[in-house]
């Protein structure tokens, strides 16, 4: 219904302003997190949107990570809910892939997706705050909000996509231990 739509948006309009404003003013706590749980807690939550899209996942953590908690799951949760929400609706083949490496140095995170892409001109400005494409029914914050808790916790990201296989994010973040 109508009033349900509207009520959704609300919803995820205000749950971007408190992780904007939560990653904006709190200092970093640092824990033990467990990808391994992390992940699909995440993609759970997220995928039921779409339970179309199929996820492979591959998370290599034999040692312990420690980092911010709350930030890292911001990030992560953002990313996976984009790859789902940006797959090609007509698709018969929606897939995402998650790879996380723990060292004692870092995480390398990377999630790819084969979904719709992003337009060349558009990659330099998707971190910008309320830059959204116009075919987009997004809030312009979610992928900013990524960046900012990125630099609060000293990550780094890049990104790469094309219209044709999809995009992939590749996250770095430090192991604080």
């Amino acid at each position: 219904s109508l009033i349900e739509t509207c009520a959704n948006k609300l919803d995820y309009y205000v749950q971007k302003t408190l992780q904007y404003y939560k990653n904006s003013k709190e200092v970093s706590e640092h824990s033990a997190i467990d990808f391994k749980v992390l992940v699909p807690s995440l993609i759970e939550l997220y995928s039921y949107t779409d339970r179309e899209t199929y996820f492979n996942t591959e998370i290599i953590q034999d040692i312990p990570f420690y980092g911010d908690a709350f930030r890292i799951e911001v990030i992560l949760g953002n990313l996976i809910s984009n790859a789902i929400k940006y797959q090609k609706e007509d698709s018969l083949n929606k897939k995402v892939d998650i790879q996380i490496q723990v060292t004692n140095v870092d995480v390398e995170i990377s999630i790819s997706d084969n979904g719709m892409g992003i337009l060349n001109e558009h990659l330099e400005k998707i971190f910008t705050q309320f830059f959204k494409i116009k075919t987009n029914q997004g809030s312009g914050l979610g992928l900013f909000i990524v960046k900012e808790a990125l630099n609060k916790i000293d990550g780094k990201i890049s990104v790469r996509s094309n219209s044709s296989d999809g995009t992939t994010f590749k996250i770095t973040i430090p192991n604080v231990k």
